[in-house]
């Protein structure tokens, strides 16, 4: 019999929608470890990346002051599951 897994994906919310020096990234849920964070621009290019988070951190905060202004999309990967989101950063 073929198994069917189903892997939610992480749930996260990112703020303030434009940035202009900082965006926040919050968990929805506390029993979701991130295993990494990537911030891509709108060519692809990476502009930051985080592969060491707390299992008990929920928040984490990005400074956005020395981005360019554009749109950026935030990529979440929890185990096998991974979520982006779209946000602007704004000077």
């Amino acid at each position: 019999f073929p198994v069917t897994i189903t892997v939610a994906a992480p749930a996260f919310s990112v703020s303030p929608n434009p940035a202009t020096d900082e965006v926040n990234v919050s968990l929805k849920t506390s029993n979701t470890a991130i295993t990494s964070l990537t911030l891509t621009d709108a060519t692809g290019r990476i502009v930051y990346t985080l592969n060491t988070i707390p299992p008990a951190e929920n928040k984490i905060s990005i400074n956005t002051a020395n981005l360019a202004t554009g749109i950026y999309i935030l990529k979440v990967i929890s185990g096998d599951a991974q979520a982006t989101q779209k946000f602007t950063v704004i000077h």
